[in-house]
């Protein structure tokens, strides 16, 4: 399986089948819009 999904910001879950993400910001300019992520199948990236 490649190593690179070649879509910005992905993560691989190196088939863990739950984690944690923690997501800082430190004073921001503005709203901090809600983060927003989804699990695909790597054959499934980019579609």
């Amino acid at each position: 399986m490649p190593t690179e999904a070649g879509v910005p910001n992905w993560i691989d879950t190196e088939g863990h089948p739950f984690c944690t993400l923690f997501f800082r910001f430190f004073l921001p300019e503005g709203v901090v819009e809600p983060l927003v992520a989804e699990v695909v199948p790597f054959d499934q990236i980019g579609t």
